[in-house]
């Protein structure tokens, strides 16, 4: 792997361009298979992956804008029959995503969009676009001690999600049922002061209104639950 990054900053703003190529050995990716009469590793090309991203931070990381380009060669999947296998021919992935963060008083709304496109959807699919909204709200209840809460949604296109075999523990391609656009979410409340955290997490709030409903196939989307959370740091 080579991995490099060069950044600017100019008064309130900054960026970066991140170079990345990979080349991994087929064998590495799954050992399920080490030993598989089906096929031989040494058959397979190595996978390369060639990235390049470019991000940029606008006024006090208020704004962000970043875009990725990656070109796959000999990429690797595991097919409808649950094998691994390799693409053809060389493809392209590339994404443009965008953040805002908006701060009123004790409210902050942080708004994320991605778009983004393959261009061997049978390869890599990939869901067009993807929404994240999380609201945050923070403020002093008494001298020392905060309440935080959160709300947090998620929301992407439908596509066709691979599907999941759990006796090899790998997620295999589908090409007959596209699912999305189910808003993932979750809320959370927290009473903090330093060093010191209390509060709870109630998961799968979307899944009081969409019961039976599943993203991946046959598995159904996990039941509403609640966990509560404490942190307590010492030091000495």
């Amino acid at each position: 792997i080579f991995d490099i990054n060069f950044y600017k900053k100019i008064r309130h703003n900054s960026h970066m361009l991140n170079f990345m190529w990979s080349l991994k050995r087929p064998k590495l990716i799954h050992n399920v298979y080490a030993n598989s009469d089906n096929f031989n590793w040494s058959d397979f090309n190595y996978p390369s992956t060639i990235s390049v991203k470019l991000q940029s931070i606008f006024n006090h990381h208020t704004f962000k804008i970043s875009t990725i380009f990656r070109h796959y060669l000999n990429y690797l999947y595991f097919n409808d029959m649950m094998l691994p296998t390799q693409s053809d021919e060389s493809f392209f992935y590339y994404n443009l995503q965008l953040e805002k963060t908006f701060k009123l008083k004790h409210i902050s709304l942080i708004s994320v969009f991605c778009v983004q496109k393959s261009s061997d959807k049978n390869s890599l699919p990939v869901p067009f676009f993807i929404f994240d909204q999380r609201i945050d709200y923070d403020r002093l209840v008494f001298s020392d001690i905060r309440l935080l809460s959160s709300f947090h949604m998620r929301l992407f296109s439908k596509y066709n999600i691979p599907s999941y075999f759990p006796l090899t523990d790998v997620f295999y391609h589908q090409n007959h049922t596209q699912t999305g656009m189910i808003p993932l979410t979750s809320i959370s409340v927290h009473l903090y002061k330093k060093h010191f955290s209390i509060g709870f997490i109630l998961d799968n709030l979307h899944s009081t209104f969409y019961k039976g409903e599943s993203l991946v196939q046959d598995y159904f989307l996990s039941p509403l639950i609640l966990r509560t959370s404490l942190k307590w740091q010492f030091i000495d």
